[in-house]
C-alpha cells in the first residue's frame, strides 16, 4: 500500500468509527431511544426542547464533534512525542502523521475524509 492509501484507509476508519459512530448515538439520544445507562436522562432534557431547539442542539452537537476531531488530528499533527502510526503484518511501519501534508486537513475539502467516508456527509 502507498501512502496516499494508508492515510486514506486510516482515514475512512477514524471518520466511521470515531464521527459517525458519535453521530449515530447523538440521534438516538435525540430521538429517545438510547440503550446505554449513561445516556438515559438525556432524553428528558431535550424533552424540554422546542422541535426547533432541539435541531439547534444537534447542529452545535456536530459541530462540536467535527471540531473535536480536528482538535485530535491537529494535536498528532503538532506533536513531536506522540504520533499515529500504521503498523503492517509484513514490511514498515508509516506514520499517518508524515504521510499527511496536513492531517487536521484531511477532513475537510471537497474530497476530504468527510465528504468521501462519512455516512452523514461533510455538512453540520
Amino acid at each position: 500500500m502507498d501512502h496516499r492509501e494508508i492515510l486514506d484507509a486510516f482515514g475512512s476508519e477514524f471518520v466511521k468509527e470515531a464521527r459517525d459512530q458519535t453521530i449515530k448515538k447523538l440521534q438516538s439520544v435525540m430521538g429517545g431511544s438510547v440503550r446505554s445507562s449513561r445516556g438515559q436522562h438525556l432524553p428528558d432534557e431535550i424533552a424540554t426542547l422546542s422541535s426547533e431547539g432541539a435541531a439547534k442542539a444537534e447542529h452545535l452537537a456536530r459541530a462540536f464533534i467535527d471540531e473535536t476531531l480536528h482538535n485530535v488530528l491537529w494535536m498528532f499533527e503538532r506533536s513531536e512525542r506522540f504520533d499515529i502510526v500504521e503498523t503492517p503484518v509484513e514490511g514498515t511501519a508509516v506514520s499517518i502523521t508524515d504521510a499527511s501534508d496536513g492531517l487536521a486537513g484531511e477532513l475537510h475539502s471537497v474530497d476530504g475524509w468527510l465528504a468521501r467516508f462519512s455516512s452523514y456527509g461533510e455538512g453540520v
